[in-house]
């Protein structure tokens, strides 16, 4: 369903997949290759801990303008850095990107870091695991995921509809 206000859908769970991802894997990959072996196209992440060496990441570091859609979703800006950080919280979506045969991770992690610095923000290609990262992944069917450029904001933004087949 889609209004002025909100796009929605109603998903069935299907499995759920336990995953242990093991050290100096790049985690979206590795999130991308469990969806595949399983023939998962939608799935939603939960109960994501563990820890990495290397974090990329995005985060919101300007508002997002409201009428000039052409700006791009110049609203974030990049993090990466190598060490040690514990992953304290982690929850997405999955869903077919734009490229035929290609998953779309949209994941998002709080972090800690050395002095107990925190971090948090939308997790790219390039962040790796130190020694473990501990994630379910449940399939949703039912439903579509779309992630696309939003006309309105220029950010890409997720929506949800009713799968009709």
């Amino acid at each position: 369903m889609e209004t002025n206000h909100f796009s929605s859908g109603v998903a069935r769970q299907g499995r759920t997949i336990a995953i242990r991802i093991f050290p100096d894997l790049d985690v979206l990959e590795t999130i991308e290759e469990v969806c595949k072996d399983y023939g998962i196209q939608y799935a939603q992440i939960t109960t994501c801990i563990g820890s990495l060496r290397r974090i990329s990441m995005n985060f919101v570091s300007t508002p997002i303008p409201k009428k000039d859609a052409t700006s791009g979703s110049g609203y974030t800006s990049r993090m990466e850095m190598d060490g040690a950080f514990s992953v304290l919280s982690g929850q997405g979506l999955v869903s077919p990107a734009i490229e035929q045969g290609k998953l779309n991770t949209h994941l998002h992690f709080v972090i800690s870091g050395q002095h107990d610095a925190v971090y948090g923000g939308h997790v790219e290609h390039g962040t790796r695991t130190l020694t473990t990262l501990d994630l379910f992944l449940t399939e949703l069917q039912g439903m579509r995921i779309v992630r696309k450029k939003d006309p309105v904001t220029g950010a890409v933004v997720t929506s949800f509809s009713q799968d009709d087949e």
